[in-house]
């Protein structure tokens, strides 16, 4: 009897071995699937939804100021040109935001879907870092086009602009001058619900009308 107890504790122990083996098994063929699944759910959004890039534009560029005066003038301080361009920078303009890994080049551009298939666009009705009358507006897709790697999104798009976190720093570099300004405010939200020097706008997630936006002050 006690053999026959052995054989049967074995036979549990070997189908309980196997059944965890499977489960490891399923567990090594999801895992993979499920990471390339989330890598490639833009370019699987883009490619079935063709007219998703162009949805986007208004929602980055138009809806979130559609509480807000576009003519208001800041409340803030005056700052002055007290220093001279500096030769050894670049003559373009161009953002950085370490924490979030970003670092681009800022695009003018007439129209609301040039300037987003470049990049990073500044809202020409707004304005620019040496202006003090109205702020900075920046927008970017988090993924565009699907053409375009995830390294090239990470640093060149706001793919990672969520990770920005209250007391970065952003630094934008503007005809051979540097700006730095201090993230103060970040929300999810549809519009845009305050003003400040610098604010930063991108989609929250695929096809949704959610904005995560940024908000900077210079120092």
């Amino acid at each position: 009897m006690p053999r026959y107890s052995k054989l049967i504790n074995m036979k549990k122990f070997l189908s309980l071995f196997a059944k965890v083996n499977i489960l490891i098994g399923l567990a090594l063929m999801i895992l993979p699937i499920g990471y390339l699944v989330a890598l490639n759910t833009p370019t699987i959004w883009y490619r079935i939804n063709p007219n998703a890039l162009e949805d986007e534009v208004n929602s980055l560029s138009i809806q979130p100021f559609e509480k807000v005066d576009a003519d208001v003038t800041l409340a803030t301080k005056e700052f002055t040109l007290e220093t001279p361009p500096d030769p050894s920078l670049p003559a373009g303009h161009l953002l950085s935001i370490p924490k979030a890994g970003i670092n681009t080049q800022i695009y003018e551009a007439l129209t609301e879907r040039e300037g987003l298939s470049k990049g990073v666009w500044r809202l020409s009705q707004y304005g620019t870092p040496e202006s003090n009358d109205k702020p900075v507006i920046l927008a970017a897709h988090r993924w565009g086009d699907i053409s375009l790697s995830n390294e090239y999104r990470s640093q060149n798009l706001f793919l990672n602009l969520p990770s920005a976190q209250v007391g970065d720093v952003i630094t934008i570099t503007w005809d051979q001058r540097v700006y730095n300004y201090k993230v103060v405010f970040k929300e999810e939200t549809t519009y845009v619900s305050r003003l400040t020097n610098l604010i930063l706008i991108t989609c929250q997630f695929i096809n949704s009308p959610q904005r995560i936006i940024v908000y900077a002050e210079r120092i």
